[in-house]
């Protein structure tokens, strides 16, 4: 178990993203390898819609996100265009990674469609080497009230 990093909850992360035609494969449903790509989204719409910023403030600031592994469970197929619902949230912190939970629902949130989690590397895009989450960027993953 990772040590807690930071003593407030995490900033739960809610959008809606939309089901393109692109996203889907020659089975007819959403293919798996888009499913981050929702989550990714989302994450990056709520933080737009909630504070004004994106890739590119975090970029100016030297502050990367690297992927480094992530697990999906299936529990429906997508197999139409249109909305769905992402939630995410950091679920624990360790010095220089974060792992996120998220679960992709129906816009209506009655059909869960997959859950799973991923971690990622906090980087100094400068040095590109692993860092700890600077205290200025903590409001952004965190309740710090």
């Amino acid at each position: 178990m990772q040590k807690k990093l930071v003593d407030s909850p995490p900033l739960i992360y809610e959008a809606a993203v939309s089901v393109r035609f692109s996203d889907f494969d020659f089975y007819g449903h959403v293919n798996a390898s888009r499913y981050l790509d929702f989550v990714s989204c989302s994450r990056w719409s709520f933080l737009y819609e909630r504070f004004q910023v994106g890739p590119e403030y975090f970029y100016q600031e030297n502050l990367g996100f690297y992927v480094l592994n992530s697990s999906i469970q299936f529990k429906k197929a997508i197999t139409r265009l249109g909305n769905i619902w992402v939630t995410s949230f950091t679920e624990e912190q360790s010095f220089s990674t974060m792992g996120v939970a998220f679960s992709i629902t129906s816009s209506e949130k009655d059909v869960e469609y997959a859950s799973g989690n991923f971690r990622f590397a906090i980087m100094d895009l400068d040095k590109q080497k692993p860092k700890k989450l600077p205290i200025w960027a903590q409001k952004y993953f965190y309740h710090l009230d």
